[in-house]
């Protein structure tokens, strides 16, 4: 099955990204994962819920327009006795957490995954979205030893490409870490970055779905994905989305612009759901 929209509006990326089954959500890969991570912040709010967003490593403190309120705590108890001290007249329902900040205040620190689980538990939001690596902006990536930086207990891992990777030359502007992805993917330097590559670095070792929890849902996010009306834009997502997710496994692939072309055009969102 296959739906289009021309713009998107919050129901429907709480919907394409099953989040009313979801409490539990990290979000690892290529670029676009803080634009989604904010993005499904607003759509659970949209629908009522309350929300948690944070990170496991480090994250660009958001400003207001992305999250109504940011708390900076080291312990875990005293963040949820913070965030149970509701303030008045009335709480935000969405609130950015984070234990500390770098030292030239460019970054929120994020928490370990006990910590996360342990904030999951106290039950203080309907939801936790946690950005859970880096990858300097680059569409594509390897994850190093040290990550991604997940929890056992999650219940959904978004695995996230930036689709204006495809046609686009290998090298450091378009894959963050490009020589441990080659010794993982074999790609000449220059090389058109294909499908079929980046089928590889989900699946290969050391790929984005080795790194999911057993149990643990996974769906594949290919943002920056721009996509126009008609028949013909639709075949065009699902044949992306075969061949990204052919043999993966993943049952769902979602499709979107979440920038609309970098305000250039409109928002688009295709959900392709697989057998």
């Amino acid at each position: 099955m296959t739906r289009a929209a021309q713009t998107v509006p919050p129901h429907a990326l709480f919907d394409a990204f099953q989040l009313e089954r979801r409490r539990y959500v990290f979000l690892i890969g290529g670029g676009g994962k803080t634009t989604l991570l904010f993005r499904l912040a607003a759509a659970l709010v949209a629908r009522g819920r309350t929300v948690l967003t944070t990170t496991s490593t480090r994250i660009l403190p958001p400003g207001p327009e992305l999250s109504p309120r940011t708390l900076v705590e080291a312990e875990v108890a005293r963040l949820v006795a913070a965030l149970r001290a509701a303030p008045t007249p009335t709480p935000p329902r969405h609130t950015t957490v984070a234990r500390a900040v770098t030292p030239d205040g460019a970054k929120l620190l994020g928490f370990a995954p006990a910590e996360l689980d342990a904030l999951h538990d106290a039950q203080v939001a309907d939801a936790l979205l946690v950005e859970a690596d880096g990858s300097a902006g680059r569409p594509l990536k390897a994850h190093a030893a040290h990550e991604p930086v997940l929890s056992a207990r999650a219940d959904l891992v978004v695995l996230v490409v930036g689709g204006d990777v495809f046609g686009r030359p290998f090298g450091p502007e378009t894959v963050h870490r490009p020589e441990l992805f080659r010794r993982r993917v074999p790609i000449a330097d220059g090389a058109a970055i294909t499908p079929d590559h980046v089928r590889a670095a989900l699946v290969g070792s050391g790929g984005y779905l080795a790194a999911v929890p057993p149990g643990c849902a996974a769906l594949l996010y290919v943002s920056r994905f721009p996509l126009g009306p008609g028949a013909a834009e639709q075949a065009r997502a699902r044949a992306s989305a075969e061949a990204l997710a052919g043999g993966t496994g993943i049952s769902r692939v979602v499709l979107a612009d979440l920038a609309g072309g970098d305000g250039a055009g409109a928002e688009s969102l295709v959900i392709v759901d697989r057998p």
